[in-house]
């Protein structure tokens, strides 16, 4: 597996990841978000598979698809359509990865207003961890 190949956690190796998944209608995933949760969900796995893997995920879920069954979706907010996203950030958790910035949750409808802020963020956290790993030189 890519975890295996990476060498996760061997010698006091880390990598980084940063993960972008979305959300489509009933709260599915999208096809290559299907296939990451496939992986992940997989009871072979011990719960320190992903040891050494710091990570961030970022979702991306739209609200208008919830006009198929509410015919109002203004009560939505980017945690309701962000599923996949939650569920791909609590199984990098459980198998061991580190989460170096906090889950980021868009709502399409709403012109995925947190994105940019995220990104900013998650540059910060970034950047905080590689220092504080001696990765990246304080300037």
């Amino acid at each position: 597996s890519w975890a295996s190949d990476a060498r996760l956690g061997e010698g006091g190796r880390s990598h980084a990841a940063v993960l972008i998944v979305t959300t489509i209608e009933d709260e599915q995933p999208d096809a290559q978000s299907a296939a990451c949760l496939r992986f992940l969900r997989r009871k072979s796995h011990g719960t320190t598979l992903l040891d050494g893997l710091n990570f961030a995920v970022l979702g991306l879920g739209d609200s208008n698809n919830l006009a198929t069954t509410w015919r109002r979706v203004d009560w939505a907010t980017p945690r309701d359509v962000n599923q996949a996203a939650q569920n791909v950030d609590a199984w990098l958790a459980h198998l061991g990865g580190k989460r170096f910035h906090a889950l980021g949750e868009s709502d399409d409808r709403t012109d995925n207003l947190p994105i940019e802020s995220w990104i900013e963020g998650m540059w910060q956290s970034f950047l905080s961890m590689c220092r504080s790993d001696g990765e990246v030189s304080a300037q």
